[in-house]
């Protein structure tokens, strides 16, 4: 690993989990704490994740790579164990999935809100918990 100015935020020996990696702000995360030197599990329903692998461990690192569909609770719950049983622990878990449904307030349908409340809340409630556990 590089040497950082950051020295207290060194990750070196830690092990993130970042939900929603495949692009955006996840994949970024992701690789901001490869760069510090977490080892990572990416999740994420979008089958590029895939393209996260080599980046990853170009920065030394391990990844293991969860294509998860965070709707389902037992996915959440298949992907926390493979997890664990890759790495023996998580410790940082970056709840990052999310969607949005661009619509006005008063057009919004009970489909799109639920939706988005089941990914944003639901998913992210039950990623923390089964973590936690």
């Amino acid at each position: 690993m590089e040497s950082t100015p950051f020295s207290e935020f060194d990750l070196s020996g830690k092990v993130a989990l970042v939900t929603g990696a495949a692009r955006g702000m996840g994949r970024e995360f992701a690789l901001a704490l490869a760069k510090y030197g977490a080892d990572l599990v990416v999740c994420d329903i979008l089958p590029e994740l895939e393209k996260i692998r080599p980046e990853i461990e170009a920065l030394g690192r391990k990844v293991l790579i969860q294509q998860t569909d965070l709707y389902k609770i037992p996915e959440i719950h298949a992907m926390v164990n493979e997890s664990v049983k890759a790495f023996g622990r998580i410790d940082i878990l970056v709840n990052n999935a999310g969607i949005n449904i661009p619509q006005w307030a008063t057009d919004v349908t009970e489909e799109a809100w639920d939706k988005v409340i089941h990914l944003n809340l639901k998913g992210l409630f039950f990623c923390c918990q089964a973590v936690g556990k």
